[in-house]
């Protein structure tokens, strides 16, 4: 008989378990609730003593006659037209109301600057003599195909040619394909 009833013995203690630990898991939700209603007391009381202290007072903005302008472009281009002249680094800083090593960076950027464009122009001019090259060597070898096709179009007219010479033939294509661009 006892083998009859231990099934039900073991769903009544697993039942008794799972209520166990149901009741528990529910005791600890509510501390956790009453902690964190704690917590956003807290903040909420931060932020508004915090709306109700008065706001700091800006940093001051400085007057324009404290802080001094470095080069603007005007400046440029007058440092760089009184260099060119010939005129000194002290002459040019102190008509320009900048300092020497200002106008010293100026230089030092102005040359860089320079020696790019002129390192970029440099290249584009090689390859635009190399395209106008190419291009000179390929119309030179159009007109003498075409000066070419023109002997043996006439000399087929006139009836010199031997069959298989005329222009469209093997032998005329191997002829232009042959002789080099120098010969033209």
């Amino acid at each position: 008989m006892m083998h009859l009833l231990f099934p039900y013995i073991l769903s009544a203690l697993g039942l008794i378990g799972c209520l166990f630990l149901f009741f528990s898991l529910k005791v600890e939700l509510q501390r956790n609730a009453r902690k964190n209603r704690k917590r956003v007391e807290e903040v909420a009381m931060q932020i508004s003593l915090a709306s109700q202290r008065p706001e700091p007072e800006p940093a001051p903005i400085l007057s324009s006659s404290h802080v001094r302008p470095g080069f603007n472009l005007s400046k440029r281009f007058q440092a760089l037209r009184m260099l060119r002249r010939g005129q000194d680094l002290a002459h040019v800083s102190a008509a320009l109301g900048v300092s020497q090593s200002e106008v010293e960076l100026l230089i030092r950027v102005h040359r860089i600057s320079s020696a790019s464009v002129a390192a970029a122009l440099s290249q584009a001019s090689a390859s635009l003599s190399q395209s106008a090259a190419a291009s000179a060597a390929l119309s030179q070898s159009t007109a003498a195909s075409a000066a070419l096709n023109q002997s043996v179009a006439a000399s087929a007219a006139s009836g010199s040619v031997p069959p298989g010479t005329g222009p469209g033939s093997a032998a005329a294509v191997q002829t232009v394909a042959a002789t080099p661009p120098s010969a033209y």
